[in-house]
């Protein structure tokens, strides 16, 4: 008598325990989609890498300081130091996935909305803001506080649209309805694009529908310098000290060349402003390398806004600096 046993792939195993348990067991991270966290394979002083799911639903693994994004066998390999063959051998091993009693199936039902969303591609986000007694823009006492705590105005909330959530859809399930104590906001960027802002959210802080370039919209033709940075937040705040700026969605954004030609010709000076962390000095020097643009650090805290919420003199002071480059 023989035995024939299934020939043992990526199907096979994938027959038998769910990619996120995989991805888990192996990263020894929980799975959350758009939260991002400090790598588990390398030194990583502030978070940058998240999940993701594909169109196709597959789940992968992105550290935002490297250029491929990793699906579940990728990790275990990486972990594993083990060539793929060698990994599926070792996965069976520890899931006993030839035994009478495999490894129990996780629940990992509450990913289902980002798989559907994932499916879907674009999400469709719906929002409605909280208004003012005249029934037109308005934020609550607390919501202007949030702002003015990190230097930001009510001129400079109306200027880049930024709005006040009462509550958010996104794909018709609510994502977000307003509390005492806990703002919401949401960036609007024309048409149907919004980057809802949540940050006191445990789960998600950023949900989204769109690529677009923030601050772009508000540039001037010309000026005497451009602030490239990682957040709408920061723009806002460069621009309360009358500084131009605008922040791609993430700091390994491909900057078009065409565009970056055009800022090159409209601004005298444009210097890179992102994170002093690994992700933001390598992208920081790729694009001086690239493009010639200058980069500055922020001392003292993370980010600009974080300086201004330590200390408004100290963020004036670095801000004079960097103007003066």
């Amino acid at each position: 008598m023989y035995e024939i046993r299934p020939q043992q792939n990526r199907d096979y195993v994938l027959s038998k325990i769910d990619q996120e348990q995989i991805m888990e067991f192996y990263l020894q991270v929980p799975i959350q989609v758009k939260s991002k966290f400090k790598s588990p394979l390398r030194e990583d002083n502030n978070p940058s890498c998240a999940f993701f799911y594909s169109q196709n639903g597959k789940l992968y693994f992105r550290d935002f300081s490297q250029a491929k994004s990793l699906d579940c066998f990728d990790v275990a390999s990486k972990v594993l130091n083990l060539s793929f063959r060698d990994t599926l051998r070792k996965i069976i091993s520890d899931f006993n996935l030839n035994g009478l009693t495999t490894i129990a199936r996780k629940d990992y039902s509450h990913l289902h909305q980002a798989k559907e969303l994932a499916k879907t591609g674009r999400a469709h986000i719906e929002v409605v803001p909280i208004v003012g007694h005249d029934k037109h823009w308005g934020m609550t006492p607390e919501g202007l506080k949030f702002w003015a705590d990190r230097g930001i105005t009510t001129t400079t909330l109306l200027k880049y649209k930024v709005l006040q959530l009462d509550i958010a859809r996104c794909n018709g399930h609510v994502t977000f309805t307003h509390t005492d104590g806990a703002p919401g906001f949401a960036y609007y960027f024309g048409g149907n694009q919004f980057k809802l802002y949540l940050p006191f959210s445990t789960g998600n802080r950023f949900i989204q529908n769109t690529n677009a370039l923030q601050g772009e919209a508000q540039l001037p033709y010309t000026s005497d310098l451009l602030v490239v940075t990682k957040s709408l937040k920061d723009v806002m705040l460069f621009d309360e000290y009358g500084i131009d700026a605008i922040a791609p969605q993430s700091e390994s954004f491909a900057f078009d060349d065409e565009v970056v030609a055009d800022w090159q010709k409209r601004f005298s000076r444009i210097v890179i402003v992102y994170d002093k962390d690994y992700t933001g000095v390598k992208f920081a020097n790729k694009w001086r390398k690239k493009y010639g643009w200058e980069y500055a650090f922020v001392e003292g805290a993370k980010d600009i806004s974080d300086l201004y919420v330590a200390s408004p003199y100290h963020c004036e002071q670095w801000i004079n600096k960097l103007r003066n480059g």
